[in-house]
């Protein structure tokens, strides 16, 4: 599935790309909030139990769930809101009129949402629905990389063969 416009991926709607997925079918997402695309560049890769091409409701749901636009956002990019944050000290320690006030108070609110992010989980490198339908994230830290949990209906999956990707 390729993107239809360039820019910034600004949001990612996971729980309507579930919603619109058929029993036994698999999104391998090949991007993530924070990313700059350009026309054509791939989206995501459907993968189906039924070896064909996703029907255009699925590939429609996907399509309009990756949110692309001219400028990052900060909704689900936390890595953006760090940059302006460092921008913004960088900015204000430079020159002759710096202002160490404003560096300080940059440093320690990123102070804050490191220690937050520390004391946390970080989520799964997938989400799943029922019947067998998944969404794998692209790998973005070194516990994205572990293996979703297997239920029953994935265990099945694991002794067949995978599902075919479908380009669309």
């Amino acid at each position: 599935m390729l993107a239809h416009d360039s820019g910034w991926v600004q949001r990612i709607d996971l729980g309507a790309v579930l919603d619109a997925l058929p029993p036994q079918t698999i999104v391998e997402m090949a991007v993530r909030a924070g990313d700059f695309v350009t026309d054509g560049m791939p989206l995501a890769t459907v993968r189906t139990e039924a070896n064909g091409q996703p029907d255009d409701r699925v590939t429609g749901a996907v399509r309009s769930a990756v949110e692309i636009g001219a400028d990052p956002t900060l909704e689900q990019d936390l890595g953006y809101g760090i940059t302006l944050l460092v921008d913004i000290a960088e900015r204000a320690g430079a020159g002759s009129s710096s202002d160490s006030t404003t560096v300080r108070e940059v440093v320690l609110h990123v102070g804050i949402v490191l220690r937050a992010l520390l004391l946390r989980d970080l989520p799964p490198a997938w989400r799943t629905g029922s019947a067998g339908r998944a969404i794998l994230l692209p790998a973005s830290s070194p516990s994205a990389t572990t293996s979703p949990p297997r239920s029953n209906a994935s265990a099945s999956r694991a002794r067949s063969p995978r599902p075919s990707p479908a380009v669309c």
